[in-house]
């Protein structure tokens, strides 16, 4: 495949290279289709549904996903500009009191967790380290070679109590990239290709912000729909990727 096969392009609305230079810059003579979506974590599976969408449906051929962003060296998502936001909506209910930024209300879930759970801050703990020991075992991590003990973990600074620095995602400076296209094309690619065996979304009304219940998400919705369009259960699946943005979120996702 060449640039010029590509003829579809979707992307995460909060990036920092746009579509149309992207598109110039790879040689691509115009694009048939394009879209992007911006629910924050949720954005990824999202997009690899609006370009299978977009090829099944015969408007583009080859579609690239990609997300390019200086987070770590320029725009800082998590820094929570004041200026920028405008309390508008029912963020009137949380920005006004200082919710700026994603690790200030999933600390609040944290803490009903350890209320209703009896969850510990060392719990939390175990999942940091177990993040920062699969860092160490790839050179390109941004923490390769820097381990971190529970007593390391402990001692640090608390951000958005409860968590502390380890618990909270780190912002980084990286680009991905790959491309969708039907199942006929892809079995005359170089590589072994990655089959979508079924896709699905949820935003139910009472979400987010307007949530009835603080542990509840689209994904407690659309799993039905997920795995019975792959015609498999949970019992089948051997390898899940989370977003793992904060560690405490990754004990209520199991």
């Amino acid at each position: 495949m060449e640039p010029r096969d590509v003829d579809g392009i979707v992307k995460f609305t909060a990036d920092s290279t746009p579509q149309g230079e992207l598109a110039a810059c790879l040689g691509i003579p115009y694009l048939r289709y394009y879209g992007e979506l911006g629910p924050l974590g949720g954005a990824a599976c999202g997009l690899v549904i609006q370009a299978a969408m977009a090829v099944s449906r015969g408007l583009a051929n080859n579609v690239v996903i990609y997300r390019s962003v200086n987070g770590r060296s320029g725009a800082r998502y998590g820094s929570g500009v004041v200026t920028t936001r405008r309390g508008e909506g029912n963020a009137a209910f949380t920005e006004p009191y200082g919710l700026l930024v994603p690790g200030q209300s999933s600390a609040l879930r944290a803490r009903r967790h350890m209320h209703e759970f009896g969850t510990t801050e060392r719990q939390y703990g175990a999942v940091a380290l177990a993040f920062r020991k699969h860092a160490c075992l790839n050179p390109k991590a941004i923490m390769y070679g820097r381990p971190i003990t529970m007593e390391d973990y402990l001692n640090a600074k608390v951000f958005f109590d409860p968590l502390r620095i380890f618990d909270c995602a780190l912002e980084a400076d990286g680009a991905n990239a790959f491309v969708v296209t039907s199942a006929e094309r892809a079995s005359n690619i170089r590589h072994r290709p990655v089959y979508i065996m079924s896709s699905a979304q949820a935003l139910p009304a009472a979400a987010g912000r307007n949530g009835e219940s603080w542990d509840e998400s689209g994904a407690s919705w659309l799993a039905p729909e997920l795995f019975g369009g792959a015609g498999v259960t949970p019992k089948d699946i051997d390898v899940i990727g989370f977003y793992d943005h904060f560690s405490t979120v990754i004990i209520t996702k199991l």
